[in-house]
């Protein structure tokens, strides 16, 4: 703290996020009427919000502590808290997945993720994907057979941990990037 007197002076800033933090913890506790159905998942709202709550401290420490050139300050800030874009677009309850970058059992998997209880019909997949149909039944056998996805008996199609692993690991880094210094993609 010595290096950010600003910071040490502005104790208002910390004890916010600590209140934001202690609030949630408490919440978490009080879920079981919260829930509306078996696929929502309250934790992903808990992690929007601390990421949020992240990315706007972090931007205030830097904006207050930070010595260098104002303009390379502003243009850090800025690219912190710059709004990211979805990778995927639904329209009237369709799906689109917006990267051209994508093989069809990537957008498959993408969209499966996406999809509520990370399950689709087969004639679901076939609609909202933008490959051939032999592009999609080839892409549902080679992820079947790699243990990406799952068919249940009525041959709807589920994403596995495996799928999930592989969005995180292998897709994740072929998306284009959201997050940067503005007007650079």
């Amino acid at each position: 703290m010595k290096r950010f007197p600003q910071i040490a002076s502005n104790a208002k800033l910390i004890y916010f996020f600590w209140c934001v933090l202690q609030n949630r913890e408490q919440e978490n506790g009080d879920r079981g009427v919260a829930h509306v159905s078996a696929t929502y998942n309250a934790n992903h709202l808990d992690a929007t919000l601390v990421i949020a709550n992240v990315k706007w401290l972090f931007a205030e420490f830097l904006r207050l502590g930070w010595k260098k050139d104002r303009n390379e300050v502003a243009e850090i800030i800025e690219a912190i808290v710059q709004l990211e874009h979805p990778l995927i677009h639904e329209l009237d309850g369709r799906p689109l997945v917006l990267s051209n970058s994508f093989n069809a059992a990537e957008e498959m998997l993408v969209l499966l993720q996406h999809s509520p209880g990370g399950c689709l019909t087969r004639t679901q997949l076939k609609d909202y994907h933008q490959k051939s149909t032999s592009a999609v039944n080839k892409a549902i056998n080679d992820l079947c057979e790699s243990r990406d996805i799952r068919l249940n008996g009525l041959g709807d199609v589920f994403i596995t941990p495996l799928g999930e692993k592989h969005i995180h690991e292998v897709i994740n880094t072929k998306a284009p990037s959201t997050v940067g210094i503005k007007g650079k993609p």
